[in-house]
């Protein structure tokens, strides 16, 4: 979900109106239309009633609506604080938040601590994950706030590890019910996959570890659009590699077989830091553990 489906979908209840809202946004219409659909795609439900001339909300859509406004009131208190230039003599801290996780949970506890700390300042800076070790590696980035197993910093770093999640190979149940125990490596290697665009480099790069080639004469399909990933796994046009919770979600009729892969591929969400940091990184990490883990 991308901050800017979230206040498409606001403004179009304030604007009443796709062309007023997509100015307002300073993008085509089309454009802010996808970023409707890309919502309900999400959602898995309507949330405009197309049947009527003038926008109109469905019950569902007006449900998300006041998750959007929440979570949009956040993230401009979050933006704000960037923003911010700090008091004299502040601690600065550098964080990089990648833009293939949904940080949003252990960004609030961020936020919290630095709120509590008033005399140390905030810098986020939301870049995507080969960028964020580049700039860690480089001395510009103090944290990075991702998928922490993907890509390893060449400097000392740390990990604090906030969850993981197990990628499973995924496919119609009835192609994938004759395979016992755990999936092939080798299968997946010459395999047809539709994998989720903000996740690919992660799951490229985790299939790399395992020294897997992906096939590039065959096309991996890359979308943010769950209707998309539906239609391809559904009709067996396609497999996919994905988390169970992702899959319950697209798939609660159980048409979609999930089956573990050799070694297990996780996700590890959390935050590199490095391995010689201050006594006041060091509060952050534990103020962050006292509350994750609490």
């Amino acid at each position: 979900m991308q901050i800017e489906w979230l206040r498409a979908l606001v403004l179009l209840k304030e604007f009443g109106s796709f062309t007023e809202a997509a100015q307002e946004m300073f993008i085509s219409q089309s454009s802010f239309s996808k970023y409707i659909k890309a919502v309900e795609s999400h959602v898995g439900r309507p949330l405009i009633d197309r049947s009527h001339r003038l926008v109109q909300f469905t019950e569902k859509g007006e449900a998300v609506l006041i998750s959007a406004r929440r979570i949009l009131s956040e993230y401009d208190h979050m933006m704000e604080l960037m923003r911010n230039e700090g008091t004299a003599g502040s601690t600065v801290f550098r964080i990089s938040v990648d833009t293939a996780v949904d940080p949003l949970p252990f960004l609030r506890y961020i936020l919290d601590f630095f709120e509590e700390n008033p005399d140390l300042e905030l810098k986020l800076q939301e870049y995507d994950l080969t960028t964020a070790i580049k700039a860690f590696d480089a001395g510009e980035l103090d944290m990075v706030l991702g998928h922490t197993n993907v890509i390893k910093p060449k400097s000392p770093y740390k990990e604090l590890i906030f969850q993981e999640d197990e990628l499973f190979y995924v496919g119609r149940r009835e192609e994938l019910s004759d395979m016992q125990g755990e999936a092939a490596f080798a299968a997946i290697s010459t395999d047809r996959l539709i994998l989720h665009q903000n996740m690919y480099l992660e799951i490229t790069e985790l299939l790399k570890q395992k020294k897997v080639s992906v096939n590039q004469s065959r096309t991996i399909l890359t979308t943010t659009s769950r209707d998309v990933m539906k239609a391809y796994l559904f009709g067996g046009r396609a497999r996919s590699l994905l988390t169970k919770t992702t899959v319950t979600a697209m798939d609660p009729e159980g048409h979609l077989l999930c089956l573990p892969m050799e070694d297990h591929l996780t996700l590890h969400l959390g935050l590199l830091y490095g391995k010689n940091v201050g006594i006041k990184e060091l509060l952050l990490v534990k103020y962050l553990k006292d509350r994750v883990w609490k």
